[in-house]
């Protein structure tokens, strides 16, 4: 099993065969489970991606491991200037469709819309919406600036 198979399974593009059950229950959690809009999880699981101890995550943004471990266990959050480093760090383990599919999920969950809703807002199809949630689909160029539209000044643009 690889990485990319792995995260496959985690984005639920594919599903393990029965046979790669036994092979799972040996594997380490390297990636964790991947839930979009969750800081605590998404930065955990950044940090196993990069390989990094939560020492070695913290020495990188100058913070110590058990502001880290505050943060993974969602005690904390950084504070606004060391979040763009945390948040770059965190691009760095994820591929551009993972973060697409999490700004439009939280975007869609911050706004208190079902999937069809959003949809009808953007004049596409609900599966549409459904395939770039789960980073099958990018939004076409045309479609940024409707999301950009509905998004809060406070978030980073899509």
């Amino acid at each position: 099993m690889t990485g990319d198979t792995i995260r496959n399974w985690e984005l639920g593009r594919t599903r393990p065969a029965l046979r790669q059950a036994s092979k799972m229950a040996d594997l380490p959690n390297r990636f964790g489970t991947f839930r979009p809009g969750d800081f605590p999880n998404r930065l955990q699981v950044a940090r196993r991606r990069l390989g990094l101890s939560q020492a070695e995550f913290g020495a990188r943004i100058g913070v110590s491991k058990d502001t880290i471990w505050e943060w993974e266990n969602g005690n904390h959050e950084p504070r606004a200037q060391t979040r763009a480093t945390v948040d770059r760090l965190i691009e760095e383990a994820f591929s551009e469709e993972e973060l697409v599919a999490v700004k439009i999920r939280s975007l869609r969950k911050r706004l208190g819309l079902t999937q069809r809703e959003l949809a009808a807002k953007l004049g596409v199809y609900p599966k549409t919406v459904s395939r770039w949630e789960r980073g099958l689909r990018r939004p076409r160029n045309e479609m940024m600036p409707l999301l950009r539209g509905l998004m809060d000044p406070s978030n980073q643009p899509l």
